[in-house]
C-alpha cells in the first residue's frame, strides 16, 4: 500500500469515524434533554454544592429534601442543574447552598476552566449546557476529548431513558455521599505543612458569575436560597481566610440567609477531614438541619 493510499484511507475512516460520533452524541443530546428533573413526591427542598454538602448532609434523615451536590462541583453546574429543577419543579420553594470560605476565591476558577474538571463533567452535563458555557469552553482541547466520552459516560442514563427506569441518580450529577472514614490528623499535617487556604488572590472570576446567576434564578422564581458554610474541625478553622469571605458576603450577598456552621462543637469522630463531615457527623448534621428547617417552615422566618 503506498503512502498516498493509507493517508487517504485514514483520513476516510477518521471522517467517518466523527460523523459517526457526531450522530451518535446529537441522538443522546436528544434523548437526556427529555430527562426529567422532578422532584420525589413529598420534596420541596433542594441541596446544591460541592463536597462539603455532598459528605456533609444525608438527605435521607430530611425528608422534605433532595441533596443534589456533587464534589468538586464550580457553580456553573450548580447553575445548570438548578435551571433544570427550577423548569420541572413549581413546588420548590428552598434551595440549601453549599458557600464555604474557599467557595469563590480565585483557586476555585479551576473547578470551572481546569482540563481535568472539563473532561470529568462536561460528558454527563453536555446535554444540559447553554451557548454561553458551550462559548466558555469552546477554546479548551479538553471540551473536546470529553465530548468523546459521553456515549460511554452516558449510556446507563439513556438506557434507563429508553427503558422507562429512569431516576436523577442515572444521571451521575449529584446526591449524598456515603464516606466513613476519618483522616483528621493527616489532613492537619497537611494544613500545616502548606497553609494555602490563608492567602488571598482575589475573588473567583467563574464562581461569582455564576454564583450571581444562582441568586437570579432562585429571586426570578420565588425561591428561598440559604447559604450553607459547614463544620470545620476546630483545630483546623485558624487555616482559613475568613475576612475575604466575609467581606464579599457582607458586599455581594448580604440579602441572602448565611447559615454559618463553620464553628459548631461536633466532636473529632464525625469529621473525616479538617473541613468535611464523614458518615456519622453527616447524619447528627442533618437531623440538626432539618429541625431548623422545619422549625424555619412553621414559623415562615429563616
Amino acid at each position: 500500500m503506498t503512502a498516498k493510499k493509507f493517508l487517504s484511507q485514514f483520513m476516510l475512516f477518521t471522517a467517518l469515524f466523527l460523523v459517526a460520533n457526531s450522530l451518535l452524541i446529537s441522538a443522546i443530546y436528544y434523548i437526556l434533554n427529555k430527562a426529567s428533573f422532578q422532584l420525589p413526591t413529598g420534596k420541596n427542598i433542594l441541596i446544591l454544592g460541592d463536597s462539603h454538602t455532598a459528605l456533609g448532609i444525608n438527605d435521607k434523615y430530611i425528608p422534605r429534601a433532595l441533596n443534589m451536590s456533587s464534589e468538586g462541583e464550580g457553580y456553573l453546574y450548580t447553575y445548570i442543574k438548578l435551571k433544570k429543577f427550577i423548569a420541572d419543579n413549581r413546588k420548590l420553594d428552598t434551595v440549601l447552598l453549599s458557600f464555604n470560605f474557599n467557595s469563590v476565591y480565585t483557586e476555585k476558577d479551576e473547578w470551572t476552566i481546569g482540563d481535568e474538571y472539563i473532561v470529568e463533567r462536561v460528558p454527563h452535563y453536555f446535554p444540559f449546557l447553554g451557548c454561553r458555557e458551550i462559548r466558555l469552553f469552546a477554546l479548551k482541547p479538553s471540551f473536546y476529548e470529553s465530548l468523546l466520552k459521553i456515549p460511554v459516560k452516558s449510556k446507563r442514563s439513556v438506557f434507563e431513558l429508553l427503558t422507562g427506569n429512569f431516576t436523577l441518580a442515572d444521571l451521575h450529577i449529584g446526591g449524598y455521599v456515603n464516606n466513613k472514614e476519618r483522616k483528621i490528623e493527616k489532613s492537619l499535617a497537611k494544613l500545616n505543612k502548606d497553609p494555602h487556604n490563608i492567602r488571598f488572590e482575589g475573588y473567583s472570576q467563574y464562581q461569582t458569575e455564576y454564583l450571581n446567576g444562582i441568586v437570579k434564578a432562585c429571586d426570578s422564581a420565588g425561591i428561598k436560597l440559604i447559604l450553607i458554610n459547614m463544620p470545620i474541625f476546630k483545630d483546623a478553622q485558624r487555616f482559613f481566610n475568613k475576612q475575604d469571605y466575609y467581606r464579599y458576603y457582607k458586599n455581594h450577598l448580604s440579602q441572602l440567609t448565611l447559615w454559618d456552621f463553620h464553628d459548631m462543637n461536633i466532636k473529632p469522630e464525625s469529621f473525616r477531614d479538617a473541613d468535611h463531615l464523614n458518615f456519622y457527623g453527616a447524619k447528627d448534621f442533618s437531623l440538626f438541619i432539618k429541625t431548623k428547617l422545619d422549625s424555619s417552615q412553621q414559623s415562615h422566618l429563616f
